[in-house]
């Protein structure tokens, strides 16, 4: 009982005591921010598997024969046997195939009319 009593049992107890709820608070902070580092890598992996299934669609449309002939027809130009092929040409800007100033659509709408 006198060692309990003892100013440097006490010196001891509470110095454990102090030790003990720092490496507890430590420990606590810790645990937090590795929460949040699990909480960031799994909305990454999140992202990335939608992309993933992005990606998986497009590769699967990209496979169709509507998906190979459209792009075809579009990038390449080609056409069916028996089509007819018509290119329509921009006019320049301000400017119509005979080089006369265009005018504007509500005009010749106003002038047919009224």
């Amino acid at each position: 009982m006198k060692i309990l009593k003892s100013q440097l049992f006490r010196f001891i107890f509470y110095l454990a005591c102090i030790v003990a709820v720092f490496n507890l608070t430590r420990s606590i902070i810790s645990v937090i921010n590795k929460r949040d580092v699990v909480r960031q890598t799994e909305e990454m992996r999140l992202e990335a598997q939608r992309e993933n299934d992005e990606l998986r669609r497009k590769l699967a449309e990209s496979q169709t024969a509507e998906f190979i002939e459209r792009q075809a027809r579009n990038k390449l130009g080609l056409v069916k046997e028996g089509e007819t092929v018509v290119i329509i040409e921009k006019p320049e800007a301000g400017a119509n195939q005979l080089g006369v100033a265009l005018e504007a659509n509500w005009r010749l709408w106003w002038r047919l009319f009224f």
